[in-house]
């Protein structure tokens, strides 16, 4: 079977998947938050860290990162949940019917693991020796400054890397740091309102 026709059955897979519009999720979640009292809630559910919600959660940086990505590139991008191969979502660009698959993967707060950092986390994507179109997004949920240019990107079998984070403290403010494995440019972003 040909590379061509390995291709063309995944696209065929990923054109019928249910894809949301990012800035949709966002706004509604922001609903969400300004009407309940998180903060009075246990930090697993406010953060959306139980078992029972960490998917919500990872779906909600994939939404962050495609809608900082659309700023980024100014185009219209969606997202689909797909947890199949080495990814979790697949971005869609309607406009060109193009298809990207996205891993996702967080440098976690010092109260969730101190012993972890961001370049523990890309160590670990080594493991993906062949996802020559995969795009890792690493969402870094600490405080904290990043020299790029110290980071080991050694031996990474993937396409694209990208960091991304809030650039202030009540999350109005974003940023989006990549493509690593190429030459990096940094993109601020505001989080969407309705």
């Amino acid at each position: 079977m040909s590379i061509e026709c390995l291709m063309s059955i995944r696209t065929r897979a990923w054109s019928k998947l249910k894809y949301y519009d990012p800035k949709e999720i966002l706004v509604a979640l922001r609903e969400i938050e300004r009407a309940y009292p998180l903060k009075d809630m246990p930090y697993k559910v406010s953060t959306l860290r139980s078992r029972s919600l960490r998917s919500r959660g990872e779906s909600r940086q994939c939404a962050i990162f495609c809608y900082g990505m659309a700023q980024l590139l100014g185009i219209a991008l969606l997202y689909a949940e797909s947890e199949v191969d080495d990814y979790d979502y697949i971005a869609r660009v309607p406009e060109k019917n193009l298809f990207i698959p996205i891993q996702m993967k967080e440098v976690v707060p010092e109260k969730v693991n101190p012993e972890t950092n961001l370049q523990k986390e890309i160590d670990k994507l080594r493991k993906y020796s062949d996802s020559i179109d995969l795009c890792v997004a690493i969402y870094v949920n600490r405080v904290q400054s990043i020299d790029v240019s110290r980071l080991n990107l050694s031996g990474l079998g993937i396409a694209e890397l990208y960091l991304f984070g809030a650039a202030t403290p009540t999350q109005e403010t974003w940023k989006i740091v990549g493509n690593l494995l190429d030459t990096p440019t940094e993109c601020r972003f505001n989080y969407p309102e309705a």
